[in-house]
């Protein structure tokens, strides 16, 4: 926000110090556009924050006079961004709503909270509308910039946290598009179970990954020996295999198979407006599972040698 009216500004005035950001900022967003990459835009973070920063220091200049009338804006226009937040929080929890409402201009809304919504955003704009013919349009200035600074601040704030994968570790991020291996622990678990039941120890057997590419579950399975092909040969057995969602493997020997949720891959193109919501609060979004499956030899669990062992 804070660049825009920077940029604004200084295609009014041809500042020096404002073009040079803005060439740099406008083709760092075609090569983000170009490449197809959300990492890209972070060559475009630096313009930006150098623009708001140039734009948010103009807010310093506050006479004593002025302190109060601008704290009491800041402060009233913080309390209905807070009431718009909580409202778009409520359209990302239940994005269909309940009931559907008409309304003469808009025509058929199916969640009546986007009328909160909007008349929530109708308000701010009212509300610093009376402050610059009441007061001033300095002080409706001012105290916009603060009120959305300290607004976007701590959102930016949020979303930061939220890109370290702390705050939600199964969130969707831009920054971080590859997709988190889910069951990794329970899988390693299952491997090394199946080669203490065999052999007695737990990184012991061999395991064999068919037509999988991914290098996070090599390095998951480092501890055992790796072997990646394409296809199986179906003369040989081997003692334990991975391979993607199958019905038989087609070897001579018998196996048992376990399913596990490898990964969860965003589905970026099928997204709607209401999922779109949902992503902006919770980082959330429709997800398409990944599934493999591992699978042991019967001949390697103490049921199965005890009952080839019986007369």
């Amino acid at each position: 926000m804070l660049a825009g009216f920077a940029i604004l500004r200084g295609l009014q005035t041809k500042s020096k110090h404002s073009l040079p950001l803005m060439i740099w900022c406008g083709v760092s967003l075609l090569l983000a556009i170009f490449y197809r990459q959300a990492g890209e835009l972070v060559w475009a973070i630096l313009p930006l924050l150098t623009l708001g920063a140039l734009e948010l220091s103009r807010g310093f200049d506050i006479s004593r006079d002025e302190r109060v009338e601008i704290g009491i804006v800041v402060t009233a226009i913080l309390i209905l961004l807070a009431y718009t937040w909580f409202n778009i929080a409520n359209i990302a929890l239940n994005p269909l709503g309940q009931l559907s409402t008409t309304v003469p201009i808009l025509g058929e809304i199916q969640n009546p909270r986007f009328i909160v919504l909007f008349g929530s955003l109708a308000i701010v704009v009212v509300c610093i509308t009376l402050v610059a013919i009441g007061w001033s349009a300095r002080t409706a200035r001012l105290g916009m910039i603060w009120s959305f600074t300290v607004f976007f601040g701590l959102y930016s704030l949020a979303a930061a946290w939220g890109a370290s994968g702390v705050r939600n570790p199964n969130g969707v991020e831009l920054w971080n598009s590859d997709s988190k291996p889910l069951q990794a622990d329970l899988l390693t678990a299952s491997v090394d179970d199946v080669s203490e039941f065999s052999l007695g120890h737990t990184q012991s057997q061999p395991v064999t990954v068919v037509g999988i590419d991914s290098p996070a579950l090599e390095w998951l399975l480092r501890n055992h020996q790796v072997k990646g092909v394409s296809t199986l040969d179906p003369q040989v057995a081997p003692p334990m295999v991975i391979t993607p969602v199958m019905n038989d493997l087609g070897l001579p020997s018998a196996y048992r198979g376990q399913d596990f949720t490898w990964r969860q891959t965003p589905q970026w193109e099928i997204i709607q407006s209401a999922d779109w919501i949902k992503w902006f609060v919770f980082r959330d979004l429709p997800r398409e599972n990944e599934t493999v499956i591992l699978w042991a030899r019967d001949d390697l669990f103490p049921d199965a040698r005890e009952n080839n062992a019986a007369p």
